[in-house]
């Protein structure tokens, strides 16, 4: 009997799930968030629910070979947790590897993902190697959030007089409630909610400051990586779409845009297992 294709991507936001039968009739849906790290159980509930919905609208119950890329599976036993937990039988990798996938087809190169997170993550020979995706307590140098929180790491040194002030730390400063009280106990996303203000300084000393420093990051990524200068590059996320104006020239100049996206790439992958 012929095959059907399930390619998921899921997200602490929500997960999309794109279903393609033999003869090419195709099913999408979404469902609820899935992370693996911080609610396993949550994130099998939600993968399987969305297979059934698919499955179900499809009418389809035969063979299925299924890939999900899902938040949370930087670490490979996470990944096979979920997969173990899961009501089907599928292979589970990090998000940032479907998106490598989408962005590259089949294709050698790198994919420098700059959202809220970051995930630098390379496809060679149909093989992922990935550096970063550790969150921000332990690094995501270069995403959204780690640029807000050191933004306003540098407003409040401008603010006790251990660093020079200018319009982007004063900007983050001008505000009836202190910077403490405001991103004290600020979440990833809310960091990242001032990732368009350094942008919108980049002329600033500061701000100019800050996105070197995200270039020297995606250069060290790309040097860990081994990624060789006639690969491909991709930019993907909100902050790397802003940012690349601002990048080196040489840097800027071989990056190109995304092949398809992260659900196209979990379903190119569910594609080529045996």
């Amino acid at each position: 009997m012929e095959t059907a294709h399930l390619g998921i991507d899921g997200g602490g936001s929500g997960c999309r799930g794109l279903l393609v039968l033999p003869d090419g009739a195709a099913f999408e849906a979404q469902g609820g968030p899935a992370n693996a790290f911080s609610d396993l159980s949550g994130a099998a509930t939600a993968l399987g629910e969305l297979a059934k919905e698919l499955t179900k609208a499809a009418n389809w119950s035969g063979p299925l070979h299924c890939v999900a890329g899902v938040a949370g599976c930087r670490l490979p036993a996470q990944g096979q947790a979920l997969a173990d937990a899961l009501p089907l039988a599928a292979k589970v990798v990090d998000d940032a590897v479907i998106a490598a996938r989408g962005a590259l087809g089949a294709g050698d190169g790198t994919v420098i993902g700059l959202g809220t997170g970051a995930f630098f993550c390379r496809q060679n020979a149909g093989e992922f190697t990935q550096v970063s995706g550790w969150g921000l307590n332990l690094g995501d140098e270069g995403s959204g959030a780690w640029l807000g929180r050191e933004a306003v790491r540098a407003a409040l040194a401008a603010f006790d007089g251990r660093g020079a002030a200018d319009a982007l730390t004063d900007a983050i400063l001008d505000n009836a409630e202190h910077p403490l009280r405001r991103f004290g106990r600020a979440t990833p996303a809310e960091f990242a909610a001032l990732a368009p203000l350094v942008i919108d300084h980049a002329e600033t000393a500061t701000g100019a400051a800050l996105i070197t420093a995200i270039g020297e990051e995606i250069t060290r990524a790309l040097s860990a990586l081994g990624t060789t200068a006639d690969e491909t590059l991709v930019l993907t996320g909100g902050l790397g779409t802003g940012l690349k104006r601002f990048l080196p020239d040489p840097l800027a100049a071989r990056c190109s845009e995304p092949l398809a996206d992260a659900l196209d790439g979990a379903l190119s992958l569910a594609r080529a297992l045996p």
